[in-house]
């Protein structure tokens, strides 16, 4: 495995196949809408990438996915768009393709999951009578079945390649990927290099790439520089990472926002982690530092009417770890998830976000 992400299903009437009208009244999908299901993507070294059920483990896809069918260069990274019904993945190559997926949706009883139906007939004497001394449950009514917890299954029936997008050389190796989380309505994705080039792709009317470089920072002396590290997109605020800092940039203004340089004491090979937690908040775990980045806007009088506000960047929470994070995420209100790298092992601890204490 050389990279994976992890995502929530969510349906609507364009990623499930079944009439528009019939979606919203469909018992296993309001079932669904109260126990999604969580999808992870990998990429592997030999060029495939595997779409699977997060809980069970189980395939979602008839055979794993390809970049590109000649040359299967390990893959560098893989994305989702919000909703988990967008997939995509770039090679070593630069070949970096975009899956489209719609689901079956159905729904399962775990009573009848739990107890499997018994055979329709039996003509065993033994079988008759056992049958007349055990207890039978009753026959549920309609209503009673209806209001059963039930659990909600999905498979794939259609997994059709939208695109697939060629980085030529010029561009640079490619270190990232990460698709516009409205994806299906933008059509965009973000690539970024070793070089530090960062490029916006988009599909015109005529659905053929277009590319605008969004930051690109030249050759660098820096042994320790490899590009850009890390990446995150919520909204409109897309985050990524070199060994110098965290930079975050407007999308939807097509601007930088600001620059936050790399904590003292953190190691330049020290690879950041970002996790938006909401789409003006975003969780940094960079070397042995735990650093939350709020972005604020601020109304100001201009003469320019496209220039109405001015944002700011600050760090609400920063705390010392005992471990090298590898990993971030937000757990409910007032806790963080942090994986960490210890002396000998690779663990997970839940840090309290006021006091910075571990509570496990």
């Amino acid at each position: 495995i050389t990279c994976g992400t992890f995502g929530k299903v969510i349906l609507n009437a364009t990623s499930i196949l079944e009439e528009a009208e019939n979606v919203e009244n469909n018992i296993s999908y309001k079932q669904f809408q109260n126990k999604p299901v969580f999808v992870v993507l990998l990429g592997l070294s030999n060029g495939a990438v595997l779409f699977a059920d997060a809980a069970s483990g189980t395939s979602l896809t008839d055979a794993p996915l390809y970049c590109s069918e000649t040359t299967k260069r390990p893959i560098v990274d893989v994305s989702l768009d919000a909703t988990g019904t967008v997939l995509s993945a770039i090679d070593g190559n630069g070949n970096c393709s975009v899956w489209i997926v719609s689901f079956r949706l159905a729904y399962e009883s775990p009573r009848r999951r739990n107890h499997p139906r018994a055979p329709a007939q039996s003509t065993s004497l033994t079988s008759y009578f056992w049958g007349k001394l055990t207890p039978q449950p009753q026959r549920q009514s309609e209503e009673t079945e209806e209001d059963e917890e039930l659990v909600p299954t999905l498979s794939v029936v259609d997994m059709k390649l939208q695109t697939i997008i060629y980085f030529k050389r010029e561009f640079g190796v490619p270190t990232g990927t990460i698709l516009d989380p409205n994806y299906r309505k933008s059509q965009k994705l973000v690539t970024v290099f070793d070089n530090g080039k960062i490029v916006l792709s988009s599909r015109n009317w005529m659905r053929a790439a277009e590319h605008m470089t969004l930051s690109y920072t030249g050759p660098v002396t820096d042994a320790n520089y490899k590009g850009i590290e890390s990446i995150a997109w919520r909204g409109n605020l897309l985050a990524f990472c070199d060994c110098s800092g965290i930079k975050l940039y407007d999308i939807a203004h097509i601007k930088p926002v600001a620059h936050v340089d790399r904590p003292a004491g953190v190691e330049a090979n020290q690879i950041a982690s970002l996790c938006f937690e909401t789409s003006d908040s975003l969780l940094v775990a960079w070397g042995d530092c735990l650093m939350n980045l709020v972005v604020a806007d601020h109304p100001i009088n201009s003469t320019e009417p496209a220039v109405t506000r001015r944002r700011t960047v600050s760090c609400k929470m920063a705390w010392a770890l005992d471990c090298v994070a590898a990993g971030v995420a937000p757990l409910y209100s007032q806790h963080i998830l942090i994986l960490g790298y210890y002396e000998d092992s690779l663990d997970l601890q839940i840090m309290d976000r006021n006091n910075g204490n571990v509570i496990y």
